[in-house]
């Protein structure tokens, strides 16, 4: 088996800085940290560690960035935490401008 270099990115979009805010975040952190503990744990099977990259950004963009600085093979987009961000705009772009 070949070696496999994984990074597993969240893309952190700015939003507004009130307190109700900072508290969904909060509560948002903790589910996402199990959520990323799990798919770590997925990888590890396998003998592979994956890189955990969290980047603040537009979505499109700044998974297209990581793409090239990490020369990916592999492109997978998985679930949203905000409801149509991964919709037709975002994917289209990404599939448009992916090497």
């Amino acid at each position: 088996m070949q070696n496999a270099n994984v990074t597993l990115l969240a893309v952190i979009e700015e939003e507004d800085d009130s307190h109700f805010r900072r508290y969904g975040l909060a509560v948002e952190g903790e589910r996402f940290r199990t959520r990323i503990e799990q798919y770590v744990q997925g990888f590890r099977r396998y003998n592979i560690d994956p890189t955990i990259r969290l980047v603040p950004g537009e979505a499109a963009k700044t998974i297209l960035s990581v793409e090239k600085k990490v020369y990916a093979d592999l492109l997978v987009l998985g679930p949203s935490r905000k409801p149509g961000l991964f919709g037709d705009s975002v994917v289209k772009e990404v599939l448009r401008k992916s090497s």
